[in-house]
């Protein structure tokens, strides 16, 4: 699939920071959102049941600002249920581009470490 330059570079960039996060073990496989406002019409968001270490760019799915599918990832690859914690921050500030809601691998961890 072609995508624009701008289009081309921010879904690189979701997927190399996906596997970043994921190697640093900062993410755990599947969980939390990675999204990016493309342009004032559509977000690029990660998909549900694909783990942030081992995304391609075709997987990333695209949405409108109401969250609604404009184009699906690869193999048919829709956003989690969860993606409005991701994107709705995200729609509602024009400034803003990246957003990411991280699930860490152990929170039930978090209140014993500090």
């Amino acid at each position: 699939m072609r995508w624009g330059v701008r289009e081309q570079r921010l879904r690189e960039a979701l997927v190399e920071i996906g596997a970043r996060l994921y190697a640093r073990g900062l993410v755990s496989a599947n969980d939390g959102n990675l999204s990016v406002r493309v342009d004032a019409e559509r977000f690029l968001i990660t998909p549900r049941g694909r783990s942030k270490g081992h995304l391609r760019p075709e997987d990333l799915v695209v949405i409108d600002p109401e969250g609604r599918v404009v184009r699906p990832g690869r193999g048919g690859a829709m956003p989690s249920s969860d993606g409005r914690c991701t994107w709705k921050p995200t729609g509602s500030a024009p400034t803003s581009g990246l957003s990411f809601t991280p699930i860490p691998p152990s929170p039930s961890l978090s209140p014993w470490l500090g």
